[in-house]
Formats: C-alpha cells, structure tokens, sequence
C-alpha cells in the first residue's frame, strides 16, 4: 500500500511537469528552413575527359565568381607592371 501511495504521489507530482513540457516543445522548435537550392556544373579539369560536378548555392557560385575576378584583375596588373620594365632595369 504504501509502494502504491509513493508510486501516486510521484505520478501526480510529476504531471503537471510533463504538461509544461509538452506545451512549451512546439513553441521552442521554429519552423525548418528551407534547404537553399544547390546549383550543379560540370567541371573537367585539363588533361583528362571525365568531369565531376560541383555544386554549390546561388550566393556561394557568386562569391566564387568574385574571387575568380579579383584573381584576374591581380595577374592582369601583375603582368602589365612586369611588361613595363625591360631586361637589366632595376
């Protein structure tokens, strides 16, 4: 009787707990976000004729873009400073 009586009080003192509990879980967890939409190209390197595709979101493309053109905007100029000074000029 009295493993009966410990046993009810615990269920009683531990439901208003669970309830909470169970109130508050959908409230806490936001909504998912989308996955952003991966964009796939085909890439071969030079010298062999099987590509791999590489894929990557709209603003991690355009980011790699950017990159891309800042490299050549330095080997343009790179070029052009080393165009200007001939052989035996310091």
């Amino acid at each position: 009787m009295r493993l009966f009586a410990l046993l009810v009080s615990g269920v009683l003192a531990l439901a208003p707990m669970a309830l909470l509990a169970q109130e508050s879980a959908p409230a806490a967890s936001p909504t998912p976000q989308p996955k952003p939409k991966r964009i796939c190209r085909r890439e071969t390197e030079t010298g062999t004729i099987i590509g791999q595709y590489i894929c990557h979101t709209k603003e991690e493309w355009a980011a790699i873009a950017a990159a891309n053109a800042a490299n050549n905007e330095n080997a343009v100029a790179a070029r052009e400073r080393s165009s200007t000074q001939r052989p035996g000029e310091n």
